[in-house]
């Protein structure tokens, strides 16, 4: 549940804060060959608590979920510069974008005590909801295969994924998945959804065939016994893998998606929140959310080779970056980051 995670985060962050800082700030810039190199452009104020971030890359449009504020910021790629709010549902926290149809879904916490979690559908052009899907209790995760037209979101306190005909806006099915569901991605290559689970025993990721909506299997991923790890949940469609933050141990791990096995795992900062792959370079991107920075990973080596750090405000060291996107034409990485409510731009 990303409400009680980030505060004991913070909590966490308070006691570790200067050294955290200070390991960022002296952290060496390397480069690979085969990873691409970026740099933070610009860094601009989006609302209250930003959580969700996705792209469009057909548009170039980035959409950012304003937790504090029940909002969405829209953002101009072309610019850099927020365009537009809309007002979603109570609580926003994931979004996804299917750029096929130029729809956004965003994923509406709600009000566990009244279990009213739901999906805002947005019309990318218009920038207006055009439908409200409930859903279940605590709804966190989304993610969309836009080959199937089908968006598949994590219900935390039901413990299940439902599953939405994109066409008709419905609910077609609610599968049991074990609890706490949270961070989600879809193979769309394979029709395949991995979702982290956290709370009802090991840590471990759980495999749905997206055609049969059945659990194929489950992959320990991450050590630490806690329900936020792991959490971010990325897939490389191009490779077949599957990548997975686990916020506790400050790791990443990667997961064979033809064997549905754990192949590595790849030291990060300090609680990775998030994380978010560029198939063309099979370049990985790890928000830190303590360390203030960014891990930067070739997929080809599994190895860390850049750590950027992500700006905060001016006089200010502090910027908690909590989920990234990459606009895979461009290479662009847009990183939200909690502590004062940005967005900071990174361009190769």
């Amino acid at each position: 549940m990303r409400y009680t995670r980030r505060v004991a985060i913070l909590a966490l962050g308070a006691l570790a804060a200067t050294a955290a800082t200070a390991s960022a700030s002296a952290a060496p810039r390397t480069s690979h060959a085969l990873a691409q190199a970026i740099r933070p452009i610009t860094t601009f104020g989006v609302g209250l608590d930003p959580e969700g971030i996705a792209v469009n890359p057909l548009s170039g449009t980035i959409y950012v979920a304003i937790f504090g504020q029940d909002t969405v910021s829209v953002i101009d790629g072309q610019t850099n510069a927020p365009t537009d709010t809309i007002q979603v549902g109570p609580f926003p926290t994931g979004l996804a974008v299917d750029p096929l149809t130029d729809t956004i879904y965003v994923t509406n916490q709600g009000d566990p005590q009244s279990a009213n979690g739901s999906v805002s559908v947005i019309d990318g052009r218009t920038n207006t909801v055009t439908a409200t899907i409930p859903v279940g209790n605590y709804t966190t995760g989304v993610a969309v295969n836009s080959l199937t037209d089908t968006i598949y979101v994590t219900n935390a306190l039901d413990c299940t994924m439902a599953v939405i005909n994109g066409r008709t806006n419905k609910v077609t099915a609610t599968i049991p998945v074990g609890c706490i569901p949270d961070g989600i991605a879809v193979d769309q290559r394979t029709d395949t959804i991995y979702i982290f689970i956290g709370n009802d025993g090991p840590n471990r990721v759980s495999v749905i065939n997206g055609r049969t909506n059945r659990q194929m299997a489950t992959i320990p991923a991450g050590a630490s016994p806690s329900y936020d790890n792991p959490n971010g949940v990325a897939v490389n469609p191009q490779t077949d893998t599957v990548y997975v933050s686990n916020t506790s141990d400050n790791t990443v791990s990667v997961l064979n998606g033809r064997t549905n096995t754990v192949t590595t795992t790849i030291p990060v900062g300090m609680a990775p929140e998030a994380v978010a792959v560029n198939p063309g370079t099979d370049t990985i991107y790890v928000p830190n959310f303590i360390s203030n920075n960014m891990s930067v990973i070739n997929g080809q080596t599994n190895t860390v080779v850049d750590t950027v750090v992500v700006p905060s405000i001016p006089n200010q060291v502090i910027s908690n970056p909590f989920d990234a996107a990459v606009n895979t034409f461009s290479g662009t990485v847009y990183v939200d980051a909690y502590a004062f409510g940005t967005v900071t731009v990174f361009a190769p």
